[in-house]
């Protein structure tokens, strides 16, 4: 906690995002998840932020996907 790693994390996904990369950015919680998907948008656009947690799928297909880890782990585990 206040450690700056929400800081770092948001100033490599301005650089991925510059890039042309997609980036997968997870959180642990559904509630951090829908958070950072709001502010997120506000950064980089709404058509380039999607969301994936365990209620809601939406522009699954973005650049920026937000996500819970639980998702992620589903991902890799199939």
């Amino acid at each position: 906690t206040s450690s700056g790693k929400t800081l770092i994390a948001e100033a490599a996904a301005v650089a991925t995002v510059a890039r042309g990369r997609r980036l997968f950015y997870t959180t642990p919680l559904k509630a951090l998840s829908n958070q950072k998907f709001r502010e997120f948008r506000e950064t980089f656009g709404d058509n380039n932020v999607g969301l994936l947690t365990g209620d809601s799928s939406v522009n699954k297909d973005a650049q920026v996907l937000i996500m819970t880890t639980e998702i992620l782990r589903n991902m890799l585990y199939q």
